[in-house]
């Protein structure tokens, strides 16, 4: 009886000890950052902090963190909060990984910067007034269209300083840090409506209907002046074929 247990036993034992061995690390904290510029688009900064849970994770890490050639893709083996949590398109990715010796002697953090394109959507309100709106099928934290975050993870998104009339739907779950800072701390999940114009002044008005008509102009001289020279051309070369 003994020997037929021995083989179930050892299972057991293995299944047991899968988990620590597919799992080598605990997530700490995860911070994410989203200034949105005047076009709509946004620079991202994401912060991964976990603890390294055994010796050889830690030389794994150390590795490289040394390389100095190391792509998202070999960090993201540390922990699955290290991905991009808005869809694309994204460009200039920047990727640092760092010990955290503050925290604990095991701990480290991996910071991801990029910036992506038409965070929030635009609409012309009128020739001095625009409005902006979420999209929503931007996040990417594995439910669409919605904002998840575990205990320890954060949000915030910083709109332009000259936003206003700024509406987040529901008020529930979200704080407004300052005048265009709103943030959202897990643990939640939800989806959330973000909105706000901004205006140009009437100077700037001005400036750009001066711009937009000297570009036309010029770009109608150019087009006469070509004409000109052609026919110029023309009637040189068939004076001289006579």
């Amino acid at each position: 009886m003994p020997r037929r247990l021995a083989p179930f036993a050892l299972f057991a034992l293995f299944a047991a000890l899968l988990p620590a061995l597919a799992t080598a690390y605990t997530d700490y904290s995860f911070q994410l950052n989203a200034t949105v510029n005047a076009d709509g688009s946004a620079h991202i900064f994401e912060k991964t902090v976990f603890t390294l849970d055994n010796a050889e994770e830690i030389q794994n890490f150390e590795y490289y963190l040394f390389k100095g050639e190391s792509t998202l893709v070999d960090w993201q083996r540390f922990s699955n909060n290290i991905k991009y949590h808005f869809a694309g398109p994204v460009s200039n990715l920047r990727v640092i990984a760092a010990r955290e010796f503050r925290s604990g002697y095991t701990s480290a953090s991996v910071s991801m910067e990029y910036d992506v394109q038409d965070l929030f959507l635009s609409e012309k309100a009128n020739a001095r007034l625009t409005q902006y709106a979420f999209d929503k099928h931007k996040l990417s934290f594995g439910s669409p269209n919605e904002l998840k975050l575990s205990t320890g993870q954060s949000l915030s998104l910083i709109l332009p300083k000259d936003a206003f009339n700024i509406a987040v739907t529901p008020a529930a779950g979200v704080e407004a840090y300052s005048r265009n800072e709103l943030a959202w701390e897990g643990p939640l999940i939800g989806s959330w409506d973000v909105s706000y114009d901004r205006e140009i002044s009437l100077s700037q008005e001005v400036t750009e209907f001066f711009m937009s008509a000297y570009g036309a102009v010029g770009n109608s001289l150019l087009a006469l002046l070509a004409l000109v020279f052609l026919a110029i051309a023309g009637f040189k070369y068939s004076k001289l074929r006579k």
